[in-house]
């Protein structure tokens, strides 16, 4: 968070910045003045998010300069620290809508919680700016016009806004809403320096094929004043690849060109889709420029060879032999016509496909990656036909818990913990081997012992055949029983009679 320090006492000022340096918060003290003019150009020079200000200062005092500050940087929050006790100064600032009025001498605990309640304020409409440029971005990148997005709903000083698309995505083998919110904590992760600035908006948008967009947004004036935005993140980038490089995440990342308005946006997305292919032909770890990747020799070439090698790494997670066998094919039909002016390196290659499946096609040469892969098809089809049986003998287990246990309360959930596995795996298994779900077929079990209790009891009372096959409700257990057999337990029992 952005601070601007004025008093004309030297001495208050460094009392101040030592008090300010010693909290453990994201703080920087952007400037100090020593007059209500020199305050003024600083506010316009950095837009803070926070001003210290004593109320008598030569030139132009407290507040003059904050009624003329608030209409130069409208977001900045003001605190007051004055020696004056004055009901006439607190009144006329309080109207102004000041954050705090601090009596000198401030003791530290009373600057912490007004900085803290800013930081809190801050962070609130921060989230609520990143939330609205986030909307703002999706109606760009799915709008299926071609009119100028230049008038995109943004702040009109956001019109001047440079933009930074960059994907992400894991390389990690797990499914798209365990890789989404991993990359959602390595994005946070990378803007925490981003967001002390309030002239900064971010965000992360989830898009298709485990892939995520980053987007940052900023006021190009802002690159003179040290690194620029996009240097941060860049570097914050680089840092966190090493950090996470003994993690369970390894992450690709593809960044577009600087877009110069919003209406470029969509393009760049455009283009870093069109691109993304080539992520499993290079290194994890590392940041990639479009602009260098559009230099490959035979592009097209590599987009094709990116694109096969995709798909036979997703057929054989989703064991699908059949596609997988095909796409094999076409992969070694491409890898054949291949032919760059220099010869590949195919080790961050064979890397992806070991990553996916159990081929060990690093330091391999190329040739001898067919047999290899052509080996893990025939292994897919034995753990397939393990798993069929295991898959039977599971459902097997399920059908004789029911047969015995018909009549008591009880669930799916129930025999996944007997059996010992999870409720929603047990529940799609035996939806997918049995046709119906667990509920339904426990339905039928006891609607055909209830008619076997009427037709072979004809003296038991309805609600006892009821209570015998688990209902103990016998209006439910009617409607259910009407339900399967079309006639009521007494018709039924009429009908054999």
């Amino acid at each position: 968070m952005n601070i601007i320090l004025a008093d004309d006492e030297k001495l208050a000022r460094r009392v101040l910045v030592s008090m300010l340096s010693e909290m453990d918060l994201p703080l920087q003290i952007k400037g100090e003045a020593k007059n209500g003019e020199e305050l003024l150009k600083l506010v316009e020079q950095y837009l803070p998010d926070l001003v210290f200000v004593d109320i008598r200062m030569p030139k132009l005092n407290g507040i003059e300069a904050i009624r003329m500050g608030k209409n130069v940087s409208p977001h900045t929050k003001w605190v007051i620290i004055s020696g004056f006790n004055d009901f006439a100064y607190a009144r006329e600032a309080l109207q102004l809508g000041i954050t705090d009025y601090l009596v000198k001498p401030v003791h530290h605990s009373e600057l912490e919680q007004a900085v803290r309640q800013v930081l809190a304020e801050r962070t609130e409409v921060m989230l609520r700016l990143n939330r609205q440029f986030e909307y703002d971005l999706l109606s760009v990148i799915h709008s299926t016009s071609e009119r100028d997005h230049s008038d995109l709903r943004l702040p009109e000083k956001m019109k001047r806004y440079r933009f930074s698309i960059t994907l992400l995505k894991a390389a990690a083998n797990q499914s798209q809403e365990d890789t989404g919110s991993q990359l959602m904590l390595y994005h946070q992760q990378n803007m925490k320096p981003l967001l002390a600035r309030s002239d900064i908006r971010c965000c992360l948008i989830r898009m298709p094929q485990g892939s995520s967009l980053s987007c940052i947004a900023w006021d190009p004036h802002s690159e003179t004043d040290g690194e620029s935005p996009l240097a941060l993140y860049n570097r914050q980038l680089a840092f966190s690849f090493k950090a996470s490089s003994t993690e369970s995440l390894s992450v690709y990342a593809l960044q577009a060109p600087v877009c110069k308005d919003a209406g470029t946006v969509k393009e760049a997305v455009v283009q870093l889709h069109h691109m993304m292919p080539l992520l499993s032909l290079l290194p994890l770890g590392q940041l990639h420029q479009c602009e260098e990747l559009l230099q490959l020799d035979n592009l097209e070439g590599h987009l094709r060879v990116g694109n096969c090698l995709n798909r036979v790494s997703q057929l054989y997670l989703q064991k699908d032999y059949l596609n997988y066998a095909k796409a094999l094919a076409a992969f070694e039909k491409e890898l054949k016509s291949f032919v760059p002016s220099k010869p590949a390196d195919w080790t961050c290659a064979a890397a992806c496909l070991d990553r996916q499946l159990p081929s060990s096609l690093t330091g391999e040469s190329l040739r001898d990656w067919m047999p290899k892969l052509q080996a893990c098809g025939t292994n897919m089809l034995h753990v397939m036909s393990d798993a069929n049986r295991e898959q039977g003998d599971l459902i097997a287990k399920v059908i004789a818990y029911v047969d015995q246990h018909y009549m008591n309360d009880i669930g799916i959930a129930q025999i996944a913990d007997e059996i010992g596995m999870s409720p929603n795996y047990l529940s799609a298994i035996f939806h997918k081997k049995y046709g119906t779900t667990f509920t339904k077929y426990l339905i039928e079990t006891r609607m055909l012992k209830a008619k076997e209790l009427l037709l072979s009891q004809p003296n038991l009372q309805i609600q006892k055949i009821a209570e015998q096959v688990g209902y103990y409700s016998p209006r439910h257990f009617t409607k259910l029983f009407t339900q399967y057999f079309g006639n009521y337990p007494s018709e039924v029992r009429e009908q054999f009679k």
